[in-house]
Parts: C-alpha cells; structure tokens; sequence
C-alpha cells in the first residue's frame, strides 16, 4: 500500500519476504543437488545463495534501527525507502531473514522481535512494531497477528538456535486460535489485537493453515 502510495511500485519494489523465501529455497537446492551428486547444480545454487545472503546483509539490512528493509528503484538509484521514518521495515517481515537462515544480525533482532511493548503480544507477534507510526490496533495487515507470519518465525527461531523462544511464539497463537475455535467454532483470518479475538473472513483455511496439525 505505501509503495502504491508513493508511486514506486512500477518502478521496481525488491521484496524483502521473496528474497528471503528464495534464499531459503535456493539453500535446500544447493544440499539436494550436493547429495545426488550434481556438482555443477550445486556450485549454481552456492553461487546464488550468496549473491541473495549478500544483498540482504548488505542492501537491505539498516544499521540505524536494526532492522532489515526493502529496496526500492528511485530516480537516485536503488535504495532502501524512508517508511514512517525508518529506512528497515518495521514490521515483522524484518525478522524473515532468521528464516532464511541468515544469523549475522540475530543478535540486533531477536531482543526487538520479543520486546513487548513493540512486537511480542501474549497472542504472538504483531505484524507492525506496535510503536511505528503506521501501526494500527484496529488494522488488517498493519495491525494484526497473522497465522502463516508466525509459522515463519518459529521456523526462522529454531534456525536462529533459540527453541525456547521459538515454542513460546507458536504457543501464543495457538492458545488464542483454540480459544476463539473453543467459544464459537470460528477460525478467523488474523487475530485481533485490541479486540483479543480472531478476525476476518470466517472458516478460513489458506493463510491460517500453518495452525492446523
């Protein structure tokens, strides 16, 4: 919505979430095509998973708020946008790095995404740093924990070596999930943080799957 706003998006937005499931991705290629002995595929997905951990520790990462952002094309160049007054991305996609089993920042990371009054919420993590400008309690994406974003991050916890922090997240939103599925049977799109009760399209599966067993 701010790239829309701001009128970049036809210029050229570098996804902060894509470059970090295709880093992930192109890690898994790399240790199949190494154990089927398909040397040459092997070296290609080494190639490319360092060009994609560079540009995200390198581009893409912001020193001043800790915080990994995007990158988008300007009449400057490519560079990192200035977003409700911070160059990283204050919302949880900061932390998907950690899932692409990226560990050079773990240490700048991990104290913001559990710091309660910024992100951990006893139902999980929010979506927006709950002290940015553009969070909004009442909010769809700017506002609320969604399901399939905690599934990255406890995937992207056990990575980071952090297990104990990892079960708390999932547990958090598994515990509100249930709760809500336990007063009305209603499984809700995202959860509601100032309502404390799951929101959005009713019986819903796709973005909330990552709940089920």
């Amino acid at each position: 919505r701010w790239a829309e706003e701001h009128h970049v998006t036809h210029r050229g937005l570098h996804s902060l979430i894509l470059i970090a499931q295709v880093l992930r991705v192109s890690r898994i290629m790399r240790n199949i095509a190494a154990l089927v002995d398909r040397g040459a595929d092997a070296e290609q997905c080494r190639r490319d998973t360092a060009l994609l951990a560079d540009v995200l520790d390198n581009r893409m990462w912001d020193e001043e708020s800790g915080l990994y952002g995007w990158l988008c094309r300007t009449d400057r160049g490519v560079e990192r946008p200035l977003v409700g007054g911070c160059r990283g991305d204050r919302s949880a996609c900061a932390f998907l790095p950690l899932f692409a089993g990226l560990m050079t920042r773990k240490d700048r990371l991990l104290p913001q995404m559990m710091d309660p009054a910024r992100f951990c919420t006893p139902f999980g993590i929010s979506s927006v740093d709950m002290q940015s400008p553009l969070y909004n309690p009442d909010g769809y994406w700017n506002g609320g924990i969604w399901p399939v974003l905690q599934w990255y991050l406890w995937r992207g916890l056990l990575e980071a070596g952090e297990p104990d922090l990892a079960r708390r997240v999932a547990e958090s939103i598994l515990a509100a999930w249930q709760g809500c599925y336990a007063d009305g049977h209603y499984l809700g799109e995202h959860f509601h943080i100032a309502q404390r009760r799951m929101s959005g399209a009713p019986n819903f599966g796709g973005l909330s799957a990552a709940l089920l067993p």
